[in-house]
């Protein structure tokens, strides 16, 4: 009998610790589909739903101007504002936000707007809601009125836009046209120094301009000053980032963020935001520039509400070459692992927290790559096979 019972407790251990990398992966992994009405079908759907539910907070960190993940973004803003979401974080700035939402409370199309612009510094002006599928989101996220948070800097191509709305906004008694044609035309020479459509000269030289020194001063009153402020702002970060410094762009975030935030909480109990950006920016820790990101500091203020965060990274494995038409795996070797059971047809979910649980308990040491996802994020994303976003205009 204490043989049959000790043969037992061998077999169940050996059951136990028997478990493969590929297998936990495996049984971390399941599986959706978005029908043709735009509903979402399957286990993994069913994850992603209870945790938005139960999350106050949800970060998407993406891999930008991807068709699958913003198609998946637009039909998914039916069910977050049914669960609260009345508020949406995007990788742009103050000024940008206000006027996209303008834009379409106007019905104006983005790509009557960019049209001006794109001749003359081939960028649209915002950087993001350069394509038909993000413009598509945008008219959801106002049909559904949830509200877009602009918390990044202004980009690079919004320069010219800004003067456009300061010239609009200011007494055109006080200020030329000739003054405002003539600076029209400095900054748009200025874009077209440098090379690859980037003049890394370009905000140091405007942030020293007389010119443009003289036309701030004479666009001065109460609608212009927040634009100036967030102009002078983004030229500073964006001269910063030419030479290599992170830091004041990440703690530019940060702000923004907690400003819209504090704003709202006097008017909700509870503040619930979208977070898409980047994925280097809602990752938890440090990023590779060794600042802690804004993803770091949600996922902190959810624990100080004592409320949840739930952060995704989402990317795609197989993705149309644009040049070739031929489908390419796009994943690293030391990401095949950890990628082993994408379905090229379906949407893949990774539950890392549950991947972790696993290899805790069956004593299996996860590579390095791994780990770092694990650490950094909640689940991963992976679409379908997919192609890259159509621009709204092309340049």
């Amino acid at each position: 009998m204490k043989k049959y019972v000790l043969f037992c407790f061998l077999l169940i251990n050996v059951t136990l610790f028997a478990q493969t990398n590929k297998e936990i992966i495996k049984e971390s992994t399941s599986y959706f589909y978005l029908d043709s009405s735009g509903n979402f079908n399957g286990e993994g759907a069913l994850f992603i739903k209870k945790k938005i539910v139960e999350s106050q907070f949800l970060l998407l960190g993406e891999q930008h101007e991807i068709h699958a993940i913003e198609l998946f973004v637009e039909r998914l803003i039916p069910y977050l504002k049914e669960n609260g979401y009345n508020h949406y974080a995007a990788e742009i700035g103050p000024v940008a936000s206000r006027k996209l939402m303008e834009l379409k409370l106007q019905s104006v199309s983005l790509k009557s707007y960019y049209e001006k612009y794109i001749p003359q510094i081939n960028m649209t002006p915002f950087g993001f809601f350069s394509t038909i599928e993000e413009e598509k989101t945008l008219e959801k996220l106002m049909k559904y009125d949830i509200a877009i948070w602009g918390i990044d800097f202004e980009n690079y191509g919004s320069y010219l836009s800004i003067i456009d709305m300061l010239y609009e906004n200011s007494d055109k008694n006080k200020i030329s046209k000739q003054l405002y044609q003539s600076l029209y035309s400095y900054v748009t020479s200025e874009y077209k120094k440098g090379e690859n459509n980037f003049n890394p000269a370009l905000m140091n030289n405007l942030l020293h301009s007389k010119e443009m020194s003289v036309f701030l001063d004479l666009t001065d009153n109460e609608i212009n000053n927040f634009i100036k402020e967030q102009f002078k702002l983004s030229l500073e970060i964006n001269h910063q980032l030419t030479l290599g410094y992170w830091h004041k762009r990440v703690e530019n975030m940060k702000k923004n963020f907690a400003e819209y935030y504090h704003s709202e909480k006097a008017k909700e109990d509870t503040v619930k935001v979208i977070v898409k950006l980047g994925a280097v920016h809602t990752a938890r820790g440090t990023s590779f520039s060794g600042n802690i990101e804004i993803g770091n500091m949600i996922y902190e203020l959810a624990n100080i509400n004592r409320a949840k965060s739930f952060s995704i990274i989402t990317f795609p494995r197989y993705i149309e070459n644009p040049i070739t038409g031929k489908t390419e795996d796009v994943a690293d070797e030391e990401s095949k692992e950890l990628l082993g059971c994408v379905d090229s047809n379906q949407w893949t979910v990774i539950d890392l927290n549950k991947l972790k649980t696993l290899s805790i308990r069956y004593n299996i040491t996860l590579s390095k790559n791994i780990n770092s996802y694990i650490q950094k994020y909640d689940a991963i994303l992976i679409s379908p096979e997919t192609k890259y976003s159509i621009k709204i205009i092309e340049n």
